[in-house]
């Protein structure tokens, strides 16, 4: 199946998810998630707001330190990331995002940054279908980070079509599990 007719099925599934159920399998994730974190140190953590039912990393969040913690900013073709002192605005495309500040910008990334990205899919070999705008894989290009993919189990499918241009993440987390990228 082509990567639209499928981005679109999942994001009709995802959209469909009760309320209730989004925010219980959220929590489930976020503690996967912080089981995974357990004994791991990172300079700078890298999240995302939710964005059309993805899954919710506040709680983590709010557990993180602030100054530490970084969000992305679409500018033009590149994605920018910014701390949140400024707080967040609504872009063209409906996400929440930091303001654009010089002074509050992530400019070193090394493996002690850990990059949480959302998608629409993942696979089992941790490849994931985004919304199309291949922002996550032009700035993952030649970067040397600590990549980690989010998802709702039921999104993790065995194989995804993907490009050459396709970047895969390290580790996937969902709500029930950890999948970790074999080389």
């Amino acid at each position: 199946m082509h990567k639209a007719a499928l981005r679109e099925q999942f994001l009709q599934k995802r959209l469909a998810m009760p309320e209730s159920e989004w925010t219980d399998r959220s929590d489930a994730l976020v503690d996967q998630l912080l089981a995974w974190l357990k004994g791991k140190t990172f300079d700078h953590y890298i999240l995302y707001r939710s964005f059309r039912r993805e899954p919710s990393l506040e709680r983590l969040a709010s557990i993180l330190p602030t100054d530490d913690t970084f969000y992305p900013r679409i500018q033009g073709k590149a994605m920018n990331f910014y701390s949140t002192a400024g707080g967040f605005e609504t872009n063209r495309f409906g996400l929440e995002e930091p303001h654009a500040h010089p002074a509050r910008e992530l400019q070193v990334f090394s493996a002690k940054t850990l990059l949480i990205i959302p998608a629409v899919a993942y696979d089992l070999q941790c490849f994931r279908l985004g919304y199309g705008g291949g922002f996550f894989d032009r700035f993952l290009d030649h970067k040397v980070l600590t990549t980690l993919g989010v998802s709702f189990d039921n999104f993790v499918v065995k194989e995804l079509p993907r490009e050459v241009h396709d970047q895969p993440v390290q580790t996937v987390i969902t709500d029930k599990r950890v999948l970790t990228r074999s080389s």
